[in-house]
């Protein structure tokens, strides 16, 4: 409890908090889903953010409990701690000190994960499921052969929780499921929890369903996503395979421990190790290869499991390479701690505290935090006018819905507004706009917005309410035709 409290702590001032919550665009829809759920109304569009069930209950309800978006970020943060936490006790019982203290540097120095938890993220959920089931189901073995053994019902429940926060852990489900059976025909009765998880795709289904009338929704949402916005690219998966062998290629120390750590994992028989590794490794990034083969677009943010698994793979090779140096040269277990944790620094380098992206990222985000904080409350009182209409920077429309309370259809999206209508046919029927300069791209199309002064565009008029060019924020009243 007291490494997880350290470590939630240290993880939330790296992300800023408690300063504006950097939040990405499908942790506000979450809280907007499950207002349309308890309300028994369905989602009046479609969106470009896929839900996640776990999030709608978890975000959602954080944000009832107090308005205040910093406590969904909190609670992600949380999670971090406690799948590094986790992680870090079960290669602990496997490779022991060293093993735990490379695989915390590993994974809570990853600059991506840390800014995945700084935005709320599905992604660290799932993490967290799948890092409670391996700790849970590696209790009494290894070096714990007097434990009580796995357990069951924990790790059942913490993979339902990981499949209901990214369909990524799906391919966990079907092996969880056959290790619960071998273990329950030798006997043991509670393994049989370990079918439990597969339930999880069907509630993802059931909840579709009721949020929007159509259970493959979330399926469908990546396919919306690419043709709307990014546009179709396919990618053979021969030009795939070339493409991951140049993205790993670059670290080839990393990619070195991560191969001993294999070999080591397999001279002792660590299948649940493997298995783990393998579907969330090999497995996520196939996946993504058809994905790309269908041409549909693949973030970075999505290669984030492999990299995840070649982390992990990596701590353990370094922690077993150290372990065997210590003892060759007679120090033995004390130096292979400080041994382990220095090869995986090299080899993650650079980590999250000192990685400029992950400076410049969160200083960008916070910004953007702030200016959006900054127009709605500049927006409330044209949006208590009834029937009025605003059109906000597309990232913040769902953020700037969900606060002022507005339906969908009174909240206009601006880049999506003006992705095949000009700006100044888009405009006309708003009340008032709001546009940040750094977060509406590309910044041709919303030039006349970054304005200080009543501008005409078009038909209408632009009236500045608030304006600060120096952090690229800009509100203003339409007045015109429809405005």
């Amino acid at each position: 409890m007291l490494c997880w409290a350290v470590l939630a702590v240290g993880v939330g001032l790296l992300v800023r908090l408690p300063g504006p919550a950097t939040l990405d665009p499908d942790e506000h829809a979450a809280v907007l889903y499950l207002d349309r759920l308890v309300a028994g109304e369905r989602l009046e569009e479609p969106l470009l953010s896929a839900p996640k069930p776990l999030l709608t209950v978890v975000h959602g309800l954080a944000w009832r409990a107090g308005h205040d978006w910093r406590l969904l970020e909190a609670v992600t943060v949380a999670a971090f701690a406690l799948a590094v936490v986790c992680l870090a006790r079960a290669a602990g019982r496997l490779g022991g000190l060293p093993a735990a203290a490379a695989t915390v540097l590993a994974v809570a120095g990853s600059g991506p994960l840390v800014l995945q938890a700084a935005r709320g993220n599905s992604m660290v959920f799932a993490l967290a499921g799948w890092s409670v089931a391996l700790d849970a189901l590696t209790r009494g073995t290894a070096r714990e052969q007097d434990g009580p053994g796995p357990a069951w019902g924990l790790a059942a429940a913490a993979l339902l929780v990981a499949g209901l926060a990214r369909a990524e852990s799906w391919l966990l489900l079907p092996l969880a499921a056959a290790y619960g059976l071998v273990a329950w025909r030798r006997g043991d009765r509670r393994a049989a929890w370990l079918l439990l998880p597969l339930a999880a795709p069907l509630l993802w289904l059931a909840h579709d369903w009721l949020l929007t009338g159509d259970p493959l929704y979330a399926v469908r949402v990546p396919g919306r996503y690419t043709d709307l916005v990014s546009g179709r690219q396919v990618v053979p998966p021969a030009d795939w395979l070339a493409l991951v062998a140049r993205r790993y290629a670059a670290d080839p120390l990393l990619l070195a421990l991560a191969a001993a750590g294999v070999v080591w994992l397999l001279r002792r028989r660590a299948w649940l190790w493997l298995a783990a590794l393998g579907a969330t490794g090999v497995g996520v990034l196939a996946l993504l290869g058809l994905q790309a083969w269908q041409g549909t677009y693949v973030s970075w943010r999505y290669y984030d499991p492999a990299d995840v698994a070649l982390r992990l793979a990596a701590a353990l090779g370094a922690a077993a390479l150290a372990s065997w140096v210590a003892g060759r040269l007679g120090r033995g277990s004390g130096a292979a701690g400080p041994l382990a944790v220095l090869l995986v620094g090299l080899a993650c380098w650079p980590l999250a505290p000192g990685d400029p992206l992950v400076g410049s990222t969160l200083d960008r985000d916070t910004r953007l935090s702030a200016n959006t904080a900054t127009a709605i409350s500049v927006l409330a009182p044209v949006a208590a006018e009834p029937g009025s209409v605003v059109t906000v920077s597309g990232p913040q429309r769902l953020r700037a819905a969900v606060e002022l309370g507005l339906p969908l259809e009174r909240v206009r999206d601006l880049f999506l507004a003006t992705l095949v209508t000009p700006l100044d046919r888009a405009l006309p029927g708003s009340a008032a706009v709001f546009h940040d300069a750094d977060g509406d791209r590309p910044p041709e199309r919303f030039a006349p917005l970054s304005t200080t002064v009543p501008t005409r565009v078009g038909p209408v008029e632009l009236i500045p309410l608030r304006t600060d060019p120096e952090q690229g924020l800009y509100v203003h009243r339409v007045t015109g035709p429809g405005g």
